[in-house]
């Protein structure tokens, strides 16, 4: 029991590594768009009356991290009540996990409300 039990708290960390990794790369996923286009715009200043259309960012990383972020809330859930213990490495797996999940539906939203921005819908 307790090596499954180790392995369920091995399998929380990297998936909570792959979350805090999601989190740093949601921002430059949002400026990377406006950042190419100043660079265009810079490096040709005399096109400068062509629109630059800009591509809106994806929300595929930010549901990733969403989701993520849901199976680690919800497995840390699962092993504090399994446990019956309220003050376990679990809890501030959980807290983390909330943490994190937070930042992703943060991102998330702002991602579509730029996106919808740059199509003209928002």
């Amino acid at each position: 029991m307790v090596a499954q039990e180790d392995s369920w708290w091995w399998v929380a960390v990297g998936v909570l590594i792959g979350l805090l990794i999601m989190a740093a790369l949601m921002p430059v996923d949002l400026i990377k768009p406006a950042v190419t286009a100043t660079a265009r715009l810079a490096a040709s200043p005399e096109e400068a009356e062509i629109a630059l259309t800009a591509q809106a960012p994806g929300v595929t990383l930010p549901i990733v991290a969403v989701l993520a972020g849901l199976f680690l809330a919800g497995l840390s859930a699962w092993k504090i009540y399994d446990e019956q213990q309220s003050s376990s490495r679990w809890t501030w797996m959980l807290v983390a996990a909330g943490i994190t999940l937070l930042w992703a539906i943060l991102m998330l939203q702002m991602t579509i409300k730029i996106g919808a921005r740059l199509v003209g819908t928002g």
